[in-house]
């Protein structure tokens, strides 16, 4: 979706997300596609979606799914993998989320956090579900992070929900 701005020339929305969950049945009725929003700034002691916080990409380590192979320690041209008394350890000063180590982990231990992108990728995605909210009275439901938070982006899309 394009707006014009005050200029007069036109502008692509566009906005930082975490993720786009899929056949979610949480979050409302039916049959739902939730789409997270990066970024907020209320700093809720009970936040279950810390990873939303920040408003820019951020690379996320899963500990658990790291097999050790090492691929990301070969790969990142900064030297910010290291291992420390056996552990895989980030030096998030030397990181700048180039994303090859995201690429080199296969086991998916290595991951980005807040992605740009525009109204028309999101409701690609949102359309694939469209039969499911009509069998079950679902629908698109907006997340966060704080969904107000990029006020614009929410705006245009629950323009191009309604259409």
């Amino acid at each position: 979706m394009n707006l014009e701005n005050e200029k007069g020339l036109v502008d692509t929305v566009t906005g930082m997300i975490t993720d786009i969950q899929r056949f979610s049945l949480n979050d409302g009725p039916g049959i739902r596609t939730t789409v997270f929003f990066k970024g907020c700034n209320m700093a809720c002691r009970w936040c279950h979606n810390p990873e939303t916080i920040s408003g820019g990409s951020r690379l996320m380590f899963y500990e658990e799914q790291c097999i050790g192979c090492g691929r990301c320690f070969r790969v990142c041209l900064q030297a910010a993998h290291r291992a420390v008394d056996g552990k895989h350890v980030i030096d998030r000063s030397k990181c700048i989320a180039c994303g090859r180590c995201v690429e080199a982990c296969y086991a998916q231990a290595l991951k980005f956090s807040g992605k740009r992108v525009t109204i028309e990728e999101v409701e690609a995605e949102i359309l694939q579900d469209l039969p499911y909210y009509l069998i079950s009275g679902g629908g698109v439901t907006l997340s966060g992070g704080e969904v107000f938070f990029q006020k614009d982006f929410a705006d245009a899309l629950v323009d191009m929900c309604r259409m």
